[in-house]
């Protein structure tokens, strides 16, 4: 069951520092934070409830935290990427008394990579599902942007049209999660699509699970499969028709690939 540790504050500092007191954070066991061994980071446009269950089958700690802009926590800063993601969940960490597995789903997944890149001295091991880290192959290239919407961009950036056309435009041909996204969280979005993950993902040396659905359709199975031969020494787990929730779909599966790494790490 799922339990509140404390209710977080409403703004950040005057700066826009990192302030891990900000964020809502659910332990799955009842335990105090630091003793959390596995700490879970949710997908986009989701929250720590993604793992519910998940925490529910886990024999140890666990700590949900909904990310900045997610659930009961505040939005982040304005030009916020998963660098900066990364650098508050990493003062979290600090806090605690263990060196956890660190669990990323989604968005979550590129927060959790980018962490154990720069911050090796705080992950034991990491569990990636459905994270899209690489870019669509040349047979699987996304659709690029209609004509009717390029013109109306260019145009808007000339003064020609006002905002409110350019925003119908992208309300017509941008993607279900741009559509649903607004402010500093659109921009978020559009700045983690871009973002490449190359540099953090060679830094990474913690054991290093991948769990991925064969039929994800946001973060395709081939994903999983270039990673698991660039980084051979990880473990790849084929899910058979899990989608991309995978922490809805398969958190049966998804719990005892954790308990192996935790086996493995000796936390």
């Amino acid at each position: 069951m799922f339990g509140e540790l404390y209710n977080p504050t409403d703004t950040w500092s005057e700066d826009g520092d990192a302030n891990p007191n900000s964020l809502r954070r659910r332990d799955g066991t009842q335990q105090r934070e630091g003793q959390a061994k596995v700490v879970l980071l949710h997908g986009w446009q989701r929250t720590h409830q993604d793992y519910k269950v998940l925490a529910g089958e886990l024999s140890c700690p666990s700590l949900a935290i909904d990310l900045p802009g997610f659930g009961a926590s505040p939005q982040p800063p304005p030009g916020w990427g998963t660098y900066e993601y990364a650098s508050l969940v990493a003062r979290v960490l600090e806090e605690s008394d263990l060196k956890p597995i660190v669990v990323g789903h989604s968005f979550g997944g590129r927060v959790a990579v980018r962490l154990a890149g720069t911050r090796p001295d705080l992950v034991s091991g990491l569990v990636l599902t459905g994270v899209p880290l690489l870019k669509p192959s040349a047979g699987r290239k996304r659709s690029r942007p209609r004509l009717g919407y390029l013109v109306v961009k260019k145009l808007a950036s000339l003064g020609v049209v006002p905002d409110g056309t350019l925003e119908r435009a992208r309300q017509r041909y941008g993607s279900r999660d741009y559509n649903n996204a607004h402010g500093v969280i659109r921009e978020l979005l559009v700045r983690c699509v871009n973002e490449t993950y190359n540099d953090s993902l060679e830094k990474i040396v913690c054991p290093t699970t991948l769990v991925w659905s064969d039929d994800d359709s946001e973060a395709p199975f081939e994903i999983a499969t270039t990673l698991s031969q660039s980084y051979p020494e990880w473990k790849l787990v084929r899910l058979s028709g899990g989608g991309h929730l995978t922490p809805h779909s398969s958190p049966g599966r998804l719990a005892g690939e954790i308990e192996e790494l935790i086996v493995a790490t000796g936390i």
